[in-house]
């Protein structure tokens, strides 16, 4: 009891450190979900302002002779946009990949602009994560002391596929270079 009696501590410590730091992240968050909000309806402004001008121009102003480059020249600079995002963001021109790469650079900017500590915030969210583990299962305190690999692996479950896959190149490293 006096080892869950320690996580229990232990975990009030990191939440009491992380509800400032959620609060911040969340209004970070709502920010950066409405810009992409607003980004997508200055586009259906833009889409719709086109679809309008370009039969009124043909039809109506203009004829299809003056207006076919023109209509050529958006599609190509919508084709140069295209491959412009898919080079600087490496995820595909589609409405998930805008959103997801618009919202990803928001946060960051706006990261920085508040000053907030990512690092921190994603340590502390580990951290309580493993402190979870450890008093939903305390049977693994004494796995801890018979295999001291097992800390490791636990560690390891809270870790993204990227995170995963550079420990274990390093500890690759590390061992081919002993």
């Amino acid at each position: 009891t006096e080892y869950v009696d320690e996580k229990r501590q232990q975990l009030k410590q990191y939440v009491l450190e992380m509800k400032p730091l959620e609060e911040q992240h969340q209004e970070i968050e709502l920010k950066a979900r409405k810009f992409v909000r607003n980004c997508w309806r200055t586009f259906f402004g833009y889409v719709v302002s086109h679809c309008m001008l370009v039969p009124y121009l043909t039809f109506w102003k203009y004829s299809w002779d003056i207006m076919e480059p023109v209509t050529y020249m958006f599609n190509l600079w919508t084709l140069f946009m295209g491959t412009w995002f898919y080079l600087n963001s490496s995820m595909e021109f589609s409405n998930e990949g805008i959103s997801e790469s618009l919202l990803r650079m928001k946060k960051e900017k706006l990261y920085r602009k508040y000053k907030f500590d990512i690092e921190r915030y994603t340590l502390l969210q580990e951290k309580i994560a493993e402190l979870e583990d450890d008093l939903f299962n305390p049977e693994w305190a004494m796995l801890k002391s018979v295999h001291p690999q097992v800390p490791d692996y636990i560690k390891h479950i809270h870790l993204t596929p990227d995170q995963l896959i550079k420990k274990y190149h390093e500890e690759e490293t590390n061992a081919t270079n002993i």
